[in-house]
């Protein structure tokens, strides 16, 4: 298992939260740290996944960080109920060009496939938005205030829990790799 030093973090370039004096008390005294160490950092869940991800590529788990994205991207399109085939197909060609088994051609055609599949759901549901936006138009400003600041909320809880969730997923599956 590769242990980073405060150098080894300073070379992902962090951003400007992270000057070399924070990283280095982080560390706590240590010298090095891993995977697991960058987990139980007390920072907020986004930048423990940001250096997790940053470690996981600078110590040679890039097919993990693939098959992590891939695991990713499936939870996303079941949560959206996408049965576009073009979206899952895209899956399936990124794992086969991590064996090598598709060629880069392959995988920039399966990926321009699954964005116009996004694309047209997009403009799918901007029809629909469209269709019925003279009712929400008529509600009184301070609903709608109400209403978006409540949405932020429980949108910035679902980040930060699925953040976490990412974070525990990728230690898990850096885990099973080493």
């Amino acid at each position: 298992m590769k242990r980073a030093t405060v150098d080894d973090v300073m070379s992902w370039s962090p951003c400007g939260v992270y000057p070399r004096e924070r990283v280095a008390k982080l560390f706590a005294g240590g010298k090095n740290i891993t995977h697991r160490g960058i987990a139980k950092l007390d920072i907020p869940a986004e930048d423990r996944f940001w250096a997790l991800i940053e470690y996981a590529d600078w110590s040679g788990h890039g097919n993990t960080l693939h098959e992590f994205a891939c695991r990713e991207a499936e939870d996303a399109l079941k949560a959206a109920g996408v049965t576009d085939e073009r979206s899952w197909n895209a899956i399936k060609v990124k794992r086969a060009w991590v064996r090598e088994e598709a060629t880069d051609d392959e995988l920039s055609a399966a990926r321009f496939a699954a964005e116009s599949a996004a694309e047209s759901a997009s403009r799918s549901a901007a029809r629909y938005t469209a269709r019925y936006a003279s009712r929400s138009a008529s509600r009184s400003a301070a609903w709608s205030a109400a209403r978006s600041a409540a949405r932020y909320a429980s949108r910035s809880a679902a980040r930060s829990a699925a953040r976490e969730r990412q974070v525990a997923r990728l230690i898990a599956m850096l885990d099973a790799n080493q």
